[in-house]
């Protein structure tokens, strides 16, 4: 089997929940990866995820906290 190269950046949507959560941790430790894109809601979450990056003593430089729009942003129908 050939053995697929990480993507340059990965992005992760859903950070906050469980499986989000445990993917992140898992990506940040995953040190042939190059930049983590983690999508949140607002800087609430943005704050819960760069606090517990810090807590693994991840290297906050490969990863990009992103505050895309809210819940309650009007959506196409």
């Amino acid at each position: 089997h050939a053995r697929w190269a990480p993507p340059d950046t990965t992005v992760v949507t859903g950070v906050t929940g469980w499986l989000g959560t445990a993917l992140v941790h898992r990506l940040v430790r995953d040190t042939s990866r190059g930049r983590l894109r983690v999508l949140v809601h607002g800087s609430l979450e943005a704050t819960a995820i760069e606090t517990q990056l810090d807590s693994l003593g991840a290297d906050s430089s490969r990863v990009d906290v992103v505050v895309g729009p809210g819940r309650n942003a009007s959506r196409p129908r």
